[in-house]
């Protein structure tokens, strides 16, 4: 029934505007940092400064509320990932969710893994 009313299609066209939204915020919100992914995918990989294992980056996201995910875990070859974390644009319930967390995540990546841990 969904597929001969139109419906499947009516939500399917939703999300990708919904989906090309959430990456025009990313890119915006993300600006002056490198990202790679694709324009329609749910997620971006954000390339990490020198200072920031992504490790240590997702730790330190994590204590602000934030789940990011080291790239590697989404590699055959692990050593062969760049350094960089996967931020799902799809978790957040909305824009607005979106819209807090991005620049957090940008002032944390342009921050010293120290300071932002706040170790003196």
């Amino acid at each position: 029934a969904w597929i001969e009313s139109g419906a499947a299609a009516e939500l399917l066209a939703a999300q990708r505007r919904e989906t090309a939204r959430r990456q025009a915020l990313a890119g915006e919100l993300l600006a002056g940092h490198r990202l790679a992914g694709h324009p329609s995918s749910f997620h971006v990989f954000l390339h990490l400064p020198e200072a920031w294992t992504p490790e240590a980056f997702a730790a330190a996201a994590r204590e602000r509320g934030i789940g990011v995910v080291p790239a590697a875990a989404f590699a055959a070859d692990p050593q062969a990932m760049p350094r960089a974390v996967r931020v799902s644009l799809s978790q957040a319930p909305d824009r607005e969710a979106l819209r807090r967390a991005l620049p957090a995540l940008r002032d944390l990546a342009a921050d010293a893994p120290n300071r932002a841990h706040g170790v003196i």
